[in-house]
């Protein structure tokens, strides 16, 4: 038998081997490399997002507290406000009272002041005129606007309404369909939500509220042709006292007396609604402010926030 040699470290194999560990090697780091770039996007992503909610937090806040701010000297009539600005100039027949439109850092920012107190309470009227009738007159004030929502009158049930503050309707989302949507929509025209609210003691400012608004709220109280008569009063005398126009029409004793406990020169709720957009979506919110005769917030009635996300 011939022996055979035993090459042992066959140095023509290294090449191979080489290549195999390099090519390994290089999976790994490029392996590694691939982490820490998506890692890099996220954090880069994160920071994006992190700067965008900070923006929009700032600039919700900011505009909110301003409008706020002023809201007693823009939505009573005696109080002297700046002509000039026009955002701030009072509207008349209107429960809108002021509007901004700006730009802050990467949002279009719309806010809007409205004085709950110069709209229907849809909570009185469900108590007045029963579901039915009240369903109906909710589908009239929305048919009063540019353009209708489709009603969902849908309030709580007595016994679990004592949950949600004791109100059968605590929100829009009980008087309207896709109330997010047709918010975050909002162009300046009227909207449905400019003639009903949820939230105020029922009584009607006079000066601010639109014919629509004056109307559901006083059906039942007084004939249509004395309210008819009560809004060619206010007409000819947009500032004139509560008393001093139903002095002016022809009413009786109790129907003067019963319009006084539903109507007010003044407000004591308002509101401030904004909506912030990109080209990401649509942030809508509003808060809603209950006050005191003499015009500070009522600390009983802590501010409402209302948050609806793309």
């Amino acid at each position: 038998m011939t022996p055979r040699a035993v090459i042992i470290g066959d140095d023509r194999r290294r090449p191979g081997y080489a290549l195999v560990l390099t090519l390994i090697v290089l999976g790994l780091m490029a392996t590694v490399m691939a982490g820490l770039a998506r890692t890099s996007a996220t954090r880069a992503g994160d920071a994006a997002r992190a700067e965008r909610d900070l923006q929009l937090r700032w600039g919700t806040r900011t505009l909110r507290d301003t409008l706020h701010a002023q809201a007693d000297a823009v939505l009573h009539p005696e109080v002297d406000t700046d002509d000039d600005d026009a955002a701030y100039r009072p509207t008349r027949f209107s429960s809108v009272a002021a509007e901004l439109n700006l730009r802050l850092g990467g949002f279009m920012f719309r806010a809007v002041l409205s004085d709950e107190q110069a709209k229907a309470n849809a909570n009185h009227l469900l108590e007045q005129h029963g579901h039915a009738e009240a369903n109906q007159m909710l589908v009239e004030l929305s048919s009063a606007a540019y353009e209708p929502w489709p009603v969902r009158f849908a309030p709580h049930l007595p016994e679990h309404a004592q949950r949600f503050g004791g109100l059968p309707i605590d929100g829009y989302g009980r008087l309207f369909d896709g109330v997010r949507a047709r918010i975050a929509a909002d162009d300046g025209r009227r909207l449905p939500i400019d003639d009903v609210t949820c939230w105020g003691d029922g009584r009607l400012h006079l000066r601010r509220a639109s014919d629509a608004a004056v109307r559901a709220a006083l059906r039942g109280h007084v004939e249509n042709d004395a309210v008819g008569r009560l809004l060619a009063a206010r007409l000819e005398d947009p500032d004139a006292p509560v008393e001093t126009l139903l002095q002016a029409i022809d009413l009786t004793g109790r129907q003067r007396q019963s319009l006084l406990r539903r109507l007010t020169d003044a407000s004591a709720c308002h509101s401030v609604r904004i909506t912030a957009t990109n080209d990401r979506g649509a942030w809508p919110s509003m808060t809603v402010y209950t006050q005191r005769e003499n015009g500070a917030d009522d600390p009983n009635r802590p501010p409402l926030t209302f948050t609806w996300r793309p």
